[in-house]
């Protein structure tokens, strides 16, 4: 029992004097206090470095921080000017984070220093639990959130105008331009117009979707409006599809048969009800990017939605593309302009998902890989050859 209290009483002395140098480092690094940052913000004569991870910097920070994990702050210590001074703040007042966020660009040689409280005494602060002077920063920090949350319900309207439009546009029903109205040109002008648009729909809309380049994508926008910069843009660039595509009215085929037309406009709204209900299988608001920007505008860590399949989803992995592709081929009459607009989507979605479910697997396991072992890609009941990607290589 000696022996174990001398061992105790020498690590708490080793454990006291390690906090002792911790203080002392922070009363050299000479801390701002919360006032003190307001006032200096206010003039813009500071800068505010967050020195948490990106995760919890998008799940909420100080009004104005920049992030700069600190696992980063080293690779990134070219984007600070030295003109500049700087305060660094984390989880608490005695958060490791801040201190090594100050260290390093200090070392460079930008001025700065940290902040005395971290993320959550703020947070206490700005719900009105301490001094209301720091009023201005809640403040600015709801409207953020409110700025958040308009940006995302402006996606999701563009998207929801894009869809309603995309349904007249094949079907040629009502919309000014569709399919086999739109701009008059010679064939083969209209062809070459009609690809350049599905190929800028085509690989901005695969490339956004990938985890590499939302990873890039996150350090230039907020990781919480990702999904719904990605449903905006992919939107807009198919109502410029829509308004600029050249018709190609030359008949393929045309069903005169009344039971016929009858079945063929049954598949087409089929195919879009298959695609929208879908969507509601796995879950709506998150694919459209409403859900990212709720939790944020409450102030909660964004959660990846938890991978069931309901539904269609037992049938096929892929319904919604199923329900695109039964739309767009379901039609009485088959024009050439119409006719390369199906075939290029289709061609487009035999090579996009694929690379899909390639990450899908990477990031879901084996969970993706027996389902996608059980259940066929696209038709019900038929199964393509199995292929192995690069993602089930490892040890399973």
């Amino acid at each position: 029992m000696l022996a174990l209290r001398e061992t105790a009483e020498h690590h708490l002395a080793e454990a006291a004097g390690l906090l002792a140098d911790f203080l002392d480092d922070r009363d050299r690094l000479e801390p701002v206090t919360p006032d003190e940052l307001d006032q200096r913000m206010a003039t813009g004569d500071v800068v505010l470095l967050e020195a948490r991870p990106q995760q919890e910097y998008s799940a909420g920070h100080i009004t104005g921080a920049v992030s700069t994990p600190v696992a980063d702050i080293g690779a990134r210590i070219a984007e600070l000017p030295l003109d500049k001074n700087y305060v660094a703040y984390c989880r608490g007042p005695y958060c490791v984070h801040a201190n090594a966020a100050v260290r390093v660009p200090h070392a460079h040689g930008r001025r700065t220093r940290p902040l005395t409280e971290g993320f959550p005494e703020w947070r206490l602060a700005a719900t009105g639990k301490r001094p209301q002077s720091r009023d201005r920063m809640n403040k600015e920090d709801t409207m953020s959130r409110l700025l958040i949350v308009g940006y995302g319900a402006i996606c999701y309207v563009v998207f929801l105008a894009a869809f309603l439009y995309a349904i007249g546009f094949v079907g040629n029903l009502v919309v000014p331009r569709t399919i086999d109205n739109g701009v008059t040109a010679p064939t083969l002008a209209a062809l070459a117009v009609d690809i350049v648009l599905l190929a800028l729909f085509a690989v901005p809309h695969s490339v956004m979707a990938r985890p590499a380049f939302k990873r890039w994508w996150t350090r230039l926008i907020p990781a919480t409006i990702e999904r719904s910069t990605y449903v905006l843009v992919s939107s807009l660039l198919l109502l410029l599809l829509f308004w600029q595509w050249r018709s190609m009215p030359t008949t393929i085929w045309n069903v005169g048969w009344p039971p016929g037309r009858v079945a063929l406009q049954t598949l087409f709204w089929l195919g879009w009800i298959i695609v929208l209900t879908s969507t509601f299988m796995i879950n709506h608001f998150d694919l459209f990017g409403l859900r990212q920007v709720y939790l944020a505008s409450r102030e909660r860590s964004y959660s990846a939605v938890e991978f069931r399949t309901h539904l269609l989803y037992r049938l096929v992995r892929h319904p919604i593309m199923l329900g695109f592709i039964v739309a767009f081929w379901a039609t009485p009459t088959m024009t050439v302009g119409h006719l390369l607009f199906a075939v290029a989507t289709t061609a487009y979605i035999l090579i996009a998902v694929p690379i899909e479910e390639h990450d899908l697997s990477r990031s879901l396991g084996d969970d993706y890989r027996k389902y996608r072992d059980r259940v066929p890609m696209l038709i019900p009941g038929i199964r393509l050859p199995k292929q192995r990607s690069s993602a089930d290589t490892g040890p399973r």
